[in-house]
């Protein structure tokens, strides 16, 4: 299973008290977004482009902590993984329906060559924690 993205808001925004959304019911807003540096910038923007609009940004930031931070003081909304910790009296986590927002995480290691028993245990227990899923 893909971690699904959220659309955070800010408490007291007009749409804040929905459980769904699709994406261009807040295009007009000014959003939050990750540096291009980050692995989420491209999966956002892909988000975008799937919606049929480009964002006004309003902020830029690295991690999540901050970017939900700037939503709860209300400088825009934005696209986060959940995380431990979002400031629930200050944003709202919204799902979003159109398009469908999720991560894909993947493991890449070599085929061949050594690998270490500590590798290996992890691989494993990534493997099983998998087929649980």
């Amino acid at each position: 299973m893909d971690p699904e993205l959220f659309l955070i808001i800010p408490k007291g925004h007009p749409l804040s008290d929905k459980n769904q959304l699709d994406l261009h019911e807040v295009a007009r807003d000014p959003f939050i977004l990750f540096k291009p540096e980050t692995a989420l910038y491209d999966v956002i923007e892909k988000l975008f482009k799937d919606a049929g609009f480009h964002p006004v940004m309003s902020f830029e930031a690295f991690d999540e902590r901050t970017v939900a931070g700037l939503v709860g003081a209300n400088l825009g909304v934005a696209h986060i993984p959940f995380f431990p910790g979002i400031d629930r009296e200050k944003v709202s986590l919204v799902h979003v329906g159109n398009p469908h927002c999720s991560i894909g995480i993947q493991m890449v290691f070599r085929t061949s060559g050594y690998t270490s028993p500590a590798f290996e245990q992890f691989k494993t227990y990534v493997e099983n924690a998998l087929s649980l899923g």
